[in-house]
């Protein structure tokens, strides 16, 4: 039996598991279950919740491993990155479907970057071009 103080809690915070050095440990504690099935849906595009419920946790597990040909990747928006929005909101710089589809830009921005960096053989990638760069 281990000592209280030869005990690792880990972190309290799944973000600090996106390191390398930390992976196999968080693998270790993860938890597979049924909410990471249902989370595994196809149906399934985002996961939505309140502070502390395991959201990073969830999205760092299936960035770090490839659970039922499911791949994940993770991108963390600072409070400060979105407090600049609220900003704008507040100073009425920003309308509500302003601000709704400044997101979904975004969000598809992201997805679309991990895509192009991770899966170079698409098929619908091979069609795209570089735009041409101007010699003035």
């Amino acid at each position: 039996m281990k000592k209280i103080n030869e005990l690792n809690f880990g972190f309290p915070d799944a973000e600090n598991y996106k390191r390398r050095e930390n992976r196999t440990f968080f693998n270790d504690l993860f938890i597979k279950n049924e909410y990471l099935e249902q989370l595994c849906q196809p149906q399934v595009s985002f996961l939505v919740g309140d502070k502390g419920t395991g959201k990073t946790a969830y999205s760092l597990y299936l960035a770090n491993n490839r659970y039922k040909n499911n791949i994940g990747f993770s991108k963390f928006i600072r409070e400060t990155d979105y407090q600049k929005f609220i900003i704008l909101k507040k100073k009425k710089d920003l309308q509500l479907s302003d601000y709704t589809s400044i997101w979904k830009v975004i969000l598809l921005l992201l997805l679309a970057e991990e895509v192009h960096e991770n899966e170079p053989n698409l098929e619908i990638l091979k069609n795209y071009n570089e735009p041409q760069k101007s010699n003035q």
